[in-house]
């Protein structure tokens, strides 16, 4: 039997069905973040507090420190989901419009968020190649943000 070009079509399609399931059921990574706290907020009254709304509601204090933790995070259709991503260890919900842009850099994803904040974090596996699972992945972030702002 030949190798034909239908044939790798169809293999691309099956591959990034299944890439799109390892997705959704999310991944350990390590993620470098702002300090986002949920609401209520018991602070200094002085300081300039960001607020977002999402799925759940949070503010990031803009002059904090990045922290980076270790934990789960999957791509969903209203946004990006990252499990103990607050400052007291309660699930982190960023939605698409809140994010501008994703780029690869290095071995990480970068994801620049609209309050001059970013997120990075290291992607997974999900084909033979390292640089084509973190394409992939920054991609369809990417089509996510630009589906949430039409």
């Amino acid at each position: 039997m030949k190798y034909s070009a239908t044939m790798r079509l169809n293999s691309n399609e099956n591959d990034k069905k299944i890439a799109l399931e390892k997705i959704s059921h999310g991944w350990k990574s390590h993620i470098d973040l702002p300090q986002f706290h949920t609401l209520p907020f018991e602070g200094n009254g002085n300081d300039e507090y960001v607020f977002l709304e999402g799925l759940n509601d949070f503010i990031i204090i803009p002059d904090d420190n990045q922290r980076t933790i270790k934990s789960s995070m999957r791509i969903a259709n209203p946004g990006i989901v990252i499990e103990n991503g607050t400052i007291n260890n309660q699930q982190l919900r960023l939605p698409w419009p809140c994010m501008i842009e994703s780029k690869v850099i290095g071995r990480n994803i970068c994801l620049k968020l609209d309050k001059k904040q970013h997120i990075k974090f290291s992607g997974f596996p999900i084909f033979r190649s390292e640089k084509l699972s973190l394409n992939f992945i920054s991609k369809l972030i990417n089509d996510y943000i630009q589906s949430s702002k039409s």
